[in-house]
């Protein structure tokens, strides 16, 4: 297993980021059919209002994260490495940011079908980092029944601990959820499966899981990727997936937690999927913490809110030999080194220089280049490469 590092954070609990002065949310958010924006420039839209249908089976709806105006839909770079159509909304800064009221269904008074479609109106995705819309693994095909729900609670990753948090501080949710997801697939069995390094998680989620219901809290060993789907399927079931096939043809759905925690949520407050709780971790952060974060926030919003990066981030990748790109957001004023420039440039221009004459001191080529002024005031962006022999 990797050196896991969770310690910096598996102790904090989750906390609230700041609203941000805007949200970009792309409309491509998973594998599937982009959503089909419903909003333009100009309207004002609530938080938990849609803003993007489905477009497809495998689509998802997107939902306002927080409360303002819409700017534009314009191209944003995207987490996969391309320009995607996103809506810019500009926060309201004097809003309470409180959802608007939305009326949804009983869980237990409304056939187990439209379970999944209510779970499809909220835009609930799969929140383990694929991002699959969770209504299309509701409806698996009938010649493969689902005989258990393995709810994904392993957390392998290096020093993620947004998923341990989420059980320590919601383990209702979690069991509430899948309350609702079996009932969704007409079965009674789940299993939780937890890597054995978290045993307040094992004991809480224990401790909280329903008597009427056949759900087993299951540690596993701790190994590198147990969480991966046909991992935790192999070591919970024993029976091994066959290449090429999906979960469903060995009788096995896979939720993570986080997830299943967010179904609960769409019956008891009719909130959609519009947040989540992030790790913000390493020792390039100056305040590595778990914070409940709006979709569509950008980076630099959120390590602001971390104190910004430490010059370890630079330092370590200049001793690798790496191209390094030093982001405008990440200057700490407090803390960085200005050299002997107090006084003779501005502080972020100070850093700056003293950054790229420590660089040109390890033989890399310095260069700028200027970002557009609506995606930041801030927009001198320091590059570095290694010099060529």
């Amino acid at each position: 297993h990797p050196p896991e590092n969770k310690h910096l954070t598996e102790g904090i609990a989750s906390r609230r980021l700041p609203f941000p002065k805007e949200v970009i949310l792309p409309l491509s958010q998973h594998i599937g059919t982009p959503a089909a924006a419903l909003v333009k420039a100009g309207d004002r839209v609530e938080r938990g209002d849609v803003i993007a249908e489905a477009a497809g089976l495998v689509s998802s709806r997107v939902h306002a994260t927080a409360s303002g105006t819409v700017k534009a839909i314009e191209h944003w770079p995207h987490p996969g490495g391309s320009m995607q159509p996103s809506i810019r909304i500009q926060v309201d800064p004097h809003s309470t940011q409180m959802q608007r009221p939305r009326l949804v269904p009983h869980w237990d008074e409304v056939p187990a079908e439209q379970l999944s479609e209510e779970i499809s109106k909220a835009g609930i995705v799969g929140l383990g980092g694929a991002a699959f819309p969770m209504h299309v693994k509701l409806r698996p095909p009938k010649d493969q029944p689902i005989e258990v729900l393995m709810v994904n609670g392993c957390e392998c990753e290096p020093y993620l601990t947004s998923d341990h948090r989420t059980m320590l501080e919601h383990p209702e949710d979690v069991h509430m959820g899948i309350r609702i997801v079996l009932r969704a697939l007409g079965i009674n069995r789940a299993v939780i499966g937890i890597e054995a390094n978290k045993p307040d998680a094992i004991e809480i989620m224990q401790q909280t899981a329903p008597g009427d219901l056949d759900v087993t809290v299951q540690p596993l060993k701790v190994k590198y990727p147990q969480g991966a789907e046909k991992m935790l399927i192999k070591a919970v079931t024993g029976r091994e997936v066959p290449s090429g096939k999906l979960p469903a043809s060995v009788g096995a759905l896979v939720q993570n937690v986080a997830t299943t925690a967010n179904v609960a949520r769409i019956f008891e407050t009719g909130q959609p999927l519009i947040e989540r709780i992030m790790t913000v971790s390493g020792r390039g952060i100056r305040q590595p913490g778990n914070w409940v974060i709006p979709f569509g926030t950008k980076l630099r919003d959120v390590i602001d809110a971390c104190g910004g990066l430490t010059d370890l981030v630079l330092d370590r990748a200049s001793d690798a030999g790496a191209r390094i790109a030093v982001l405008p957001c990440c200057h700490n004023l407090d803390k960085s080194d200005k050299g002997s420039l107090e006084g003779w440039a501005d502080g972020p221009m100070a850093v700056d220089i003293t950054r790229a004459n420590s660089l040109q001191e390890k033989a890399y080529r310095i260069y700028t280049q200027t970002i557009p002024s609506e995606i930041t005031p801030k927009n001198r962006l320091l590059l570095a490469e290694p010099a060529q022999d």
